[in-house]
Parts: structure tokens; C-alpha cells; sequence
């Protein structure tokens, strides 16, 4: 609310990010408050636009999480250069950018992690999609999860896909993990990697969450993943995925 104020007080944006969308100021709405499965659209008034409200009443957090959710370019969370020349990127997104081909293979991506279940049927096209990514020789991992609080992940579940992320990248191509918006599911299998690198300082599962979260704002595990990877960290589980 801070931030809010600032804005206002200001009469402008706070920061460049706003000068990624452009502001109708059609809706009165005294507060954006994004829904949590569509960052661009309002709970308060009617599933209003972003854009449709005044810049001063959104917060930079949430002009980001905006664009992040309409555009379908993934984050990077692991920079290949950065890291290890030798390695490709780690890449976290929604579905969409696994259904743009060129996109896949402007990105060097060899292996891909779907983290969501049930994709195939709400979008038959993207069946049609994660065909033609194997046809180009993009290996898929399929972990069918729901975004649910009674999804429970099995600890070799979390094992298979750090593994399959770390053979990816040990092998110089591109790993793209995505669920439906990259947000929860995805971001999870992202978290269980990260908490289990035996090249580097294994991560606490906040410190990889935060880490994650400087790439890709909209990154969060719903609150009963993040209650699952903590108790696999208290065991000191999430740390020997890779070793185990």
C-alpha cells in the first residue's frame, strides 16, 4: 500500500515498468487487485483489465506479474553464460511458449518439463504442439499435477524431475519447465532442483524461492507445495535428489 501511495502522491508511475502497459483509465477501481490465476485482471471490479485502471493504483510488483502473464516468453532463472558456459538455461513459463516451436528452438531448449496435468485436454492444440516439440528432438518429462491443496508429490517425483533438469543442462541444451502459467506447479520442480545442485551450495527452499522470484515475479508455489518441500527439506531430503 506504500507503494500505492507513492504513486499517487506522485501523479505517476513509479518506475519503467508501467511504460510496459498502456493505461485507459476507464475503470474507477480504488485498488487493482489481481486475481491469482490471471495477473491481469482485477477480483475488484468485474475481472477488469490492468489496463484499464489508473498506473497509480497498481503496484510495480503487479505491472510485472501483468506482462510476465500476457507474454509468453519464459524467464530465465539460471543464466547458461553466468553459471557455466558448457551448460544450457533453466527456463520457467506457462504453456505457451512450449507450444511456439521457434521459440523453443530459438531458446536451445532440448528437454522440457511439464509440470501440469489435464493441458492436452483443455487445449487439444497443445497435444498437437508437444508432438512436434519431440519430432524436433525435445525430450518431456510429464508430471500430471494439479494446482490443488490436495495434490500430494511424491519425493521421487521431485527426484525424477531435478534429475531429468540436471542431465538437460549437463548436456548444454536448454531446460524449459512450465505448468499452465509457470507460476505454481512449475515453480516447484524449479525449487526442488535448486535445493538439490551438488555442483553448488544446496539452496534452503526460501533462498531458491527468492532467487526464483527475482527472474519471474509471478513465481509461487500454492501453499501446500511449499508446506511439502519444506518437510523434505526439515528430513534433508530435497538436498540428495541428485545424489540419492
Amino acid at each position: 500500500m506504500e507503494e500505492r501511495s507513492a504513486a499517487l502522491a506522485a501523479g505517476d508511475a513509479p518506475s519503467s515498468a508501467f511504460k510496459q502497459v498502456t493505461f485507459a483509465s476507464t475503470s474507477g477501481c480504488a485498488e487493482f487487485v489481481a486475481n491469482p490465476f490471471k495477473a491481469d485482471k482485477c477480483r475488484e471490479c468485474q475481472a477488469s483489465l490492468i489496463a484499464h485502471h489508473r498506473c497509480a493504483v497498481a503496484t510495480e510488483k503487479e505491472v510485472l506479474a501483468a506482462v510476465e502473464w500476457l507474454s509468453k516468453a519464459p524467464s530465465v532463472v539460471l543464466d547458461a553464460v553466468a553459471e557455466d558456459p558448457a551448460r544450457g538455461p533453466l527456463l520457467l513459463g506457462g504453456f505457451k511458449a512450449a507450444m511456439d516451436g521457434k521459440l523453443m528452438q530459438k531458446q536451445g531448449v532440448s528437454h522440457i518439463v511439464n509440470a501440469a496435468a489435464g493441458l492436452d485436454r483443455m487445449w487439444p492444440q497443445f497435444a498437437q504442439a508437444e508432438q512436434r516439440n519431440e519430432q524436433a528432438g525435445i525430450t518431456i518429462l510429464r508430471m500430471p499435477w494439479l494446482d490443488a491443496e490436495d495434490q500430494r508429490v511424491e519425493l521421487g517425483s521431485l527426484r525424477d524431475a531435478a534429475r531429468f533438469i540436471d542431465r538437460g543442462l549437463r548436456g548444454g541444451g536448454g531446460v524449459f519447465v512450465h505448468c499452465a502459467q509457470g507460476r505454481s506447479r512449475s515453480t516447484m520442480a524449479v525449487l526442488a532442483y535448486l535445493c538439490s545442485r551438488t555442483d553448488e551450495r544446496p539452496l534452503s527452499v526460501d533462498d531458491a524461492l527468492a532467487l526464483v522470484q527475482e527472474r519471474r515475479i509471478m513465481a509461487q508455489p500454492n501453499a501446500s507445495f511449499m508446506r511439502q518441500l519444506k518437510e523434505f527439506e526439515a528430513l534433508g531430503q530435497l538436498s540428495t535428489l541428485l545424489s540419492v
